[in-house]
């Protein structure tokens, strides 16, 4: 996205100089200035809807205030202090300063309500609006595409109809993040791996999956257990969406949660949220803290099993006479210690669904447990070659709708 937004903006801006024709002074510099980065605005948007699902409102004034020091301070110094490396260090310190104080002022901006806008389904709209604003001055009617802003402004995207859940598998590399959007509550199962050092995914997929998605609040937010790949993000994630309920299989250092324990329910409509598994009583530490949540909608049921391993599904199966599930993740991300002959034959899935990292060094999935899945009938999706799972669960689970996001974006010269 860099690429073509940096080289595009360019051409943008290329296009306002050639029309300036002189060099204004005072007031009419400022204004012009203005006049640009409004037009820039305008013409980024189809790119920032394609790329990113939603157009940054502040996007004018924030390189208002960016561009001039970015150019003027940060470039020229970072250049100098290369070159004089080791003879006038300060030079670079000039430049540190600098990013860090159009850092702060960025994130400021950005928490300005409403900073983005999701664009959804409002692309081709601002696709037209581009086309119309670069056609010649004078051109009869070119500035009444502004009239469609306003539709681009106010566009809410949807949830599913009652009776619905929409659940997203995200692509999250090694760990695992699941939303589950309900017809008024939003649900975020784990939220993705993090660095020791306090990165996290949650920051880098999660948060801009969910403003693309139109989730603006999370009602309730489920920790399987605390390993790293499935908690990672749970500082940013509550940082971001505070007012969210936490339930979690293991304490969580800092967190404030409640334990998870089977027999939790709760309802969003006639969507039935339930905790199965760890019983009452049961150690809260490792694996086989992870908290099972069923999603039950009429006759279909989702079952998100964290990381449980063989024992534990040994004590879900004895504690549950009937799991059957229409989807479910493959537990443990497919890992040998896991999915066992009794537990697969128990759900008999439509669909299983792996969150795993390409190519991770841990080698999951096995291809055992693949196999041990496929020979069922199961088809099974692995986020690390099919991307983000989107899918719509209903009444019915014959009516079962999944995409991926990678055959949803699979280009030209990979369609075979």
């Amino acid at each position: 996205p860099g690429f073509w937004l940096s080289f595009f903006a360019v051409a943008v801006l290329f296009r306002a100089a050639a029309g300036s024709g002189h060099l204004e002074r005072g007031l009419l510099r400022v204004a012009n200035l203005w006049r640009t980065q409004c037009l820039l605005f305008l013409a980024m948007l189809p790119l920032t809807a394609v790329f990113f699902g939603q157009v940054a409102t502040t996007a004018p004034l924030a390189n208002l205030l960016a561009v001039p020091v970015v150019s003027g301070i940060v470039v020229p110094s970072a250049l100098a202090g290369l070159l004089l490396q080791g003879h006038v260090d300060w030079i670079l310190s000039v430049a540190a300063f600098a990013i860090d104080g159009v850092d702060a002022t960025l994130q400021r901006l950005s928490q300005v309500a409403p900073a983005a806008v999701h664009m959804g389904y409002t692309i081709p709209l601002a696709v037209s609006a581009l086309l119309f604003l670069l056609l010649p001055a004078g051109f009869p009617g070119r500035w009444c595409v502004l009239c469609a802003l306003p539709g681009l402004i106010v566009a809410i995207p949807h949830g599913p109809p009652e009776g619905c859940v929409d659940t997203v598998f995200f692509d999250v590399g090694q760990g695992t993040s699941v939303l589950v959007k309900g017809h008024s509550d939003v649900l975020l199962y784990d939220t993705g791996p993090g660095q020791r050092h306090g990165a996290s995914v949650a920051e880098s997929v999660v948060m801009p999956a969910l403003a693309r998605l139109g989730v603006r609040k999370i009602d309730r937010l489920v920790v399987s257990h605390a390993d790293l790949d499935h908690a990672g993000g749970v500082d940013a994630i509550t940082k971001r969406y505070g007012s969210a309920r936490i339930l979690a299989g293991e304490p969580l250092a800092g967190i404030e949660s409640v334990p998870c324990r089977a027999s939790q329910t709760w309802f969003d409509g006639s969507v039935r949220f339930r905790i199965l598994y760890p019983p009452a009583g049961a150690a809260r530490d490792g694996n086989n803290a992870s908290c099972v949540l069923e999603i039950t909608t009429g006759r279909s049921r989702l079952l998100l099993m964290g990381d449980i391993e063989a024992s534990g599904e040994a004590v879900l199966l004895r504690e549950h006479a009937d799991l059957t599930a229409t989807v479910t993740n493959v537990p443990h991300h497919g890992s040998r210690t896991s999915s066992t002959a009794a537990l697969i034959d128990a759900t008999r899935p439509t669909l299983a669904i792996v969150s795993a990292g390409h190519d991770n060094r841990f080698g999951l999935p096995a291809r055992s447990v693949m196999r041990r899945w496929e020979s069922r009938g199961v088809t099974v999706l692995n986020t690390a070659t099919h991307g983000a799972v989107h899918l719509r669960l209903c009444t019915d689970p014959d009516q079962l709708q999944f995409r991926t996001e990678r055959s949803r974006l699979r280009k030209l010269w990979n369609a075979s």
